[in-house]
């Protein structure tokens, strides 16, 4: 089914803005790349390049959220524990790296904290990362773990990922994000009684 003129837009606005950033990315390049009049894209984003940037963060942001779900989903249909559902999150990840032909942005950094500084951007970029925590939150309850531990988790893998991503950028190649997958396993190593906690988690955090 071909895409509507809005999600043409938007998912080209994307690719570009994780490519090259938001500041090097001009109206002009994006109405090239998708095959659009200026007037299309005026009518769907009034307010130009800044509206745009945001659909195209939201749009990035909600397919890290689907990937996130099906990583959780396959750990689960396996039989297997949350932090397998993370090795699974960091592996898809850096198999999207080593795809890139040129090792882009991340997807929500790329468009909102490259881009202009004023506070729209500032604010959507919380709200996303908010809403990030919070679906990864609602993965651990399901496999039983304590909201507080969960809570630190996603902390630790947020700040991980953005952090190994830039290192990857700069080394070529996806080591740095494989790399986390190890620290994340450090928690579980680190705490022999994590089964016993997330049987007692399981009762609070219904």
């Amino acid at each position: 089914m071909p895409r509507s003129t809005y999600e043409n837009l938007v998912m080209v606005a994307a690719t570009l803005f994780r490519q090259q950033g938001y500041s090097a990315s001009s109206i002009s390049d994006i109405l090239t790349a998708a095959d659009t009049a200026k007037g299309s894209l005026y009518h769907h984003f009034p307010g130009g390049k800044q509206d745009l940037a945001i659909a195209a963060a939201r749009h990035s942001s909600q397919c890290v959220l689907e990937l996130m779900t099906g990583c959780f989903e396959r750990a689960r249909i396996g039989n297997g524990c949350f932090y397998d559902g993370v090795q699974y999150l960091i592996e898809e990840i850096a198999l999207l790296f080593d795809a890139m032909e040129s090792h882009e942005l991340s997807p929500v950094s790329a468009t909102l904290l490259n881009g202009a500084s004023n506070e729209a951007f500032r604010k959507e970029a919380e709200s996303l990362f908010v809403e990030w925590k919070e679906a990864f939150i609602t993965e651990g309850k399901r496999f039983g773990m304590a909201v507080d531990i969960v809570r630190y988790l996603g902390n630790k893998l947020l700040l991980l990922m953005e952090g190994a991503w830039v290192i990857a950028r700069a080394v070529g190649h996806a080591g740095p994000i494989r790399d986390v997958g190890i620290i994340m396993r450090e928690d579980q190593w680190s705490n022999p009684n994590m089964s016993s906690l997330t049987l007692m988690a399981s009762a609070e955090t219904d």
